[in-house]
């Protein structure tokens, strides 16, 4: 008895099948990328927003200045000066800064490529700052 023969290589539809389940695959791929690029730049301008804080304190205390003291933005950002060149968000955005020692947890600088979120974009905790 002869069995029964099945033709050889695969339909259209299992073709599409497969085709449809890499795509899905790789569309994941890609916006898992995307979030991982967005929240490493994010990370990296939370780390230079704390740098600056930081420096400003320590310019603070070099100086023996009270907080509130007015100071001028050419005798803390520049060449050889406390902050060295005002570093550039790796989003795009640019930093502002303020024109007095603020308080401690009021931050120095503030980046603005968040725009209406800044909670996003902006260490957690700068009370030891």
């Amino acid at each position: 008895m002869k069995s029964p023969t099945h033709p050889k290589g695969v339909t259209l539809i299992e073709l599409t099948v497969v085709i449809s389940m890499i795509l899905t695959l790789l569309s994941g791929l890609f916006l898992g990328a995307s979030y991982y690029r967005n929240s490493s730049s994010q990370a990296v301008c939370i780390a230079q927003i704390t740098q600056i804080q930081k420096s400003i304190r320590s310019y603070q205390n070099l100086e023996a200045l009270d907080y509130g003291s007015r100071i001028v933005e050419t005798e803390v950002i520049g060449t050889d000066k406390a902050i060295g060149p005002l570093p550039q968000c790796p989003l795009g955005g640019s930093y502002t800064v303020l024109d007095s020692i603020p308080n401690p947890g009021i931050p120095f600088a503030r980046c603005d490529s968040y725009g209406a979120a800044p909670q996003n974009h902006f260490p957690q905790d700068t009370n030891g700052y």
